[in-house]
């Protein structure tokens, strides 16, 4: 794999799929603001240089106390082209940033966007764990990982390769379900992003009940919020939870609409790219039932095939428009 950076090779402003992950994210956070004070919060993410996400924090949840980590060779161009002041640079990698913090600043309710290039590993499960056992009681971490079940297939003996749930089970242990592949020499390409994603919650909610925190004398507890399958390029798993009090989860969930059932939105984004004409051919379908919708998209003339039109039917309101302009 390359060592170049990431934002050398990709304009992360202008990934369909990823544009509506984000949306997705920011639109079931804001919702929590019925029962935490999302403003007072600070957001940690890694921008890079385009620092969608943080526009996104500032915009939608008004925080205004937002840290982006960036490495060092990167850190001095991050600074140059970051869109608020309010943003602070963090130099250094991740684990790096984490380790530093004072007890002050773990004080502070976070909201943590973990969003890594390459697969999940043992630095990534660091810092994890991590933010799990420090931050405080109501802070949400949501970690992206790359899902593509080649990159858990280690090199075995001669030509073989291990199994990516062996891979898994060495990364994440017991949080790997049991029944995960059971009776075949590995999970199917297509079924590995779920599994990652449900070994990856399952160890988040077993850190945090094994960590021994508590508010009140009342252990504290990790509530999935998010299982988000997006796919431009790479195949990406973003999984995340927040860490609440059992005060906030008796008292505040009705409030909240968040965290009935304690289950995580669950989504898979892999819609092909659309023309600007198609797109406004299917807008003015909308809004209308499934039912109906298949009878309008079969007389509109647009050639988008019926599985893609049915998800972008479900998702239109967060799809986004690119176009050129003229500075």
């Amino acid at each position: 794999m390359s060592n170049t950076p990431s934002f050398h090779r990709v304009d992360y402003s202008i990934r369909t799929n990823k544009h509506i992950e984000r949306r997705l994210v920011f639109d079931r956070l804001k919702r929590m603001e019925a029962a935490f004070p999302l403003p007072s919060y600070r957001y940690l993410g890694l921008g890079s240089m385009w620092f969608v996400d943080f526009i996104l924090a500032h915009r939608v949840l008004c925080i205004a106390n937002m840290w982006s980590i960036e490495r060092e060779e990167g850190a001095g161009r991050a600074e140059f082209n970051k869109p608020y002041d309010c943003i602070e640079i963090k130099s250094g990698a991740v684990s790096e940033v984490l380790a530093a913090m004072s007890s002050e600043a773990w004080s502070v309710p976070s909201i943590a966007w973990l969003d890594y290039d390459g697969r999940f590993d043992d630095d990534v499960r660091a810092d994890c764990h991590r933010f799990l056992l420090k931050a405080a009681v109501g802070s949400v971490v949501v970690v992206s990982v790359n899902a593509h079940r080649n990159n858990y297939r280690r090199s075995g003996v001669g030509t073989e390769k291990e199994s990516s749930i062996k891979t898994l089970r060495g990364l994440l242990g017991d949080a790997v379900p049991t029944d995960a592949g059971l009776g075949k020499p590995d999970v199917l390409p297509q079924e590995f992003p779920a599994l990652l994603s449900r070994s990856l919650l399952n160890y988040m909610s077993g850190v945090v009940r094994g960590s021994g925190r508590e508010t009140e004398q009342m252990p504290d507890r990790f509530v999935p919020l998010f299982d988000l399958y997006h796919e431009d390029n790479a195949p990406m798993t973003t999984v995340g939870g927040a860490v609440v009090s059992w005060r906030q989860l008796a008292e505040e969930v009705d409030a909240a609409h968040l965290f009935s059932g304690d289950a995580a939105a669950r989504d898979v984004l892999d819609l092909i790219p659309i023309t600007t004409k198609e797109k406004m051919a299917l807008d003015r379908l909308l809004p209308c039932g499934a039912e109906e919708f298949v009878e309008r998209v079969a007389s509109s003339g647009v050639r988008v095939v019926q599985e893609q039109a049915d998800k972008y039917r479900r998702l239109y309101t967060r799809f986004p428009v690119f176009a050129e302009t003229v500075v």
